[in-house]
């Protein structure tokens, strides 16, 4: 099955200014060295699990992603540049354009997507993939209401009433070898967004407008298919959605990133996009620092910044060493500049983070609920410890409790080892 990447600059690198609700900039990234950071662990994931990835994109992001980072893309076509006066608010018009050119069963996966494990395959004719399937946003509702208000001949899966719809999809990750099911969705698409061209630009939301096309568009087509594999399905638990977003939890637990919306403005999912392709792939991060650099981009991280990094990077180096039954023996410990203590007039912890070269208290936190947990590790312990203290402390014994349990903990700890730095894991038992 052919893996695709496509990447149309225009939505990315144009020169209008841009309102937050459509915020493309970057491709939407908090800076562009993210920007540039993700393109090259997507696709370096998805090389590592299927050998061969093509892209297609436009003379810009050629100039940026074969010319500046030389990624080592199969095929590189240069499609997209027929779509150069189209308007850039409508993002979307990239992905169709690319989805309708495909012939042959194929996977197309966003440039966001980070991946640990292959993509399961099947010889049915009728076969789809799709990332995650969850409930139906509120913001996507009211988005869909006023598309249905204000535009004209919209498409029946798009015109019923809004408590019909059961879910929605992520399609970060979608493809398939039903080509014939694409190749609607494209056309049609294509033609609703042709004979609304004018009234689109009155809609209050365009961002949200894309996504009904692309995600809400295929999630009613998709509701009249069976064969259908979901990486991920949230649609009766809304919180195994965040499961994309746990950077923490990978790749011992989870095998898929997808760091949706405004998750890239996220300053710790961003540090930790760039953890993992220094850890894993080192010479595309210096081949990203050393392009930023040149752009005499000085780092103006602090020195308490800079050996935080690196004790994530240990603890990384660690988490990639191990299986997780074997990272759950290992001791854990709260680090020097960490302290917790007691209020003594409500009984309660507080949690303070301290630079340690300046001395200047950086961060102070009541804890509250899991977040107390880390009490625990002013001493060394390891989770599996933790875990007993726990079952025994609350009395369960039910194996579905425990196992929710166990995933809660291990959450909450890797979280504080891996995003926040607060907490050191050792190599011993």
């Amino acid at each position: 099955m052919r893996i695709i990447h496509s990447f149309w600059s225009k939505p990315s690198f144009h020169l209008q200014k841009q309102d937050f609700s459509n915020n493309r900039k970057f491709g939407g990234w908090l800076e562009y060295k993210f920007f540039l950071m993700s393109n090259c662990f997507s696709l370096l994931t998805l090389r590592r699990e299927h050998s061969n990835v093509d892209l297609y994109t436009d003379d810009f992001g050629f100039d940026i992603l074969i010319n500046q980072l030389n990624l080592p893309y199969g095929d590189v076509s240069l499609t997209l540049n027929s779509l150069k006066n189209e308007d850039h608010r409508l993002w979307i018009l990239g992905k169709i354009k690319v989805i309708e050119l495909q012939e042959k069963p194929f996977v197309h996966v966003d440039n966001d997507v980070f991946t640990w494990e292959p993509f399961p395959k099947s010889n049915q004719n009728d076969y789809l993939l799709v990332q995650s399937k969850h409930f139906v946003p509120d913001n996507y509702k009211l988005a869909l209401l006023e598309v249905q208000k204000k535009l004209t001949n919209v498409p029946l899966p798009l015109n019923k009433d809004i408590n019909e719809y059961n879910f929605n999809v992520n399609v970060g990750i979608v493809g398939g070898n039903d080509i014939d099911f694409f190749q609607n969705w494209c056309n049609t698409a294509k033609n609703f967004l042709k004979e609304n061209k004018l009234q689109i630009t009155d809609l209050e939301n365009i961002g949200y407008f894309n996504q009904i096309i692309e995600e809400f568009f295929i999630s009613c087509l998709l509701s009249e298919r069976k064969n259908v594999t979901y990486l991920i399905d949230c649609s009766n638990d809304p919180n195994v959605l965040d499961s994309v977003l746990q950077f923490h939890l990978v790749p011992f637990l989870d095998r898929y990133i997808h760091l949706v919306g405004i998750a890239k403005k996220n300053e710790l999912a961003c540090k930790q996009l760039e953890l993992r392709l220094k850890h894993e792939f080192p010479e595309y991060h210096k081949k990203v620092i050393d392009l930023i650099n040149s752009f005499d981009c000085k780092d103006s991280s602090s020195l308490y910044e800079k050996m935080k990094f690196e004790r994530i990077s240990k603890s990384l180096q660690i988490v990639y060493s191990y299986k997780y039954r074997e990272l759950k023996s290992l001791k854990i410990k709260l680090y020097d500049n960490f302290t917790i203590y007691e209020n003594e007039e409500d009984g309660s912890f507080c949690f303070i983070e301290v630079d340690p070269f300046s001395g200047i208290e950086l961060h102070k936190m009541s804890l509250k609920g899991i977040n107390q947990l880390i009490c625990y590790f002013a001493e060394p312990l390891s989770l599996n410890e933790l875990i007993e203290l726990i079952k025994r402390n609350l009395q369960i014994n039910n194996d579905i409790e425990v196992r929710q349990m166990e995933k809660n903990i291990v959450s909450s700890i890797f979280e504080e080892i891996l995003l926040v730095g607060s907490l050191e894991i050792g190599l011993g038992n």
